[in-house]
């Protein structure tokens, strides 16, 4: 893996569209990515359950 700070800085994208094409078109190995670190998307915190039974028949 290459040092820290040595490949190329990520660009900032307007749009989900922009970024998906630079996704598509760049060469990925360019860029530096040592400093990413995973993230977790919770858009509304959950406050309640739900438990479903059914008969194996309805399952795929």
């Amino acid at each position: 893996m290459s040092a820290p700070d040595s490949g190329k800085p990520f660009p900032v994208h307007p749009t989900d569209e922009a970024a998906e094409r630079f996704v598509e078109d760049a060469d990925l190995s360019d860029y530096d990515f040592s400093r990413f670190k995973p993230a977790r998307f919770e858009f509304q915190p959950k406050d309640a359950r739900l438990d479903v039974r059914n008969p194996t028949e309805q399952l795929p």
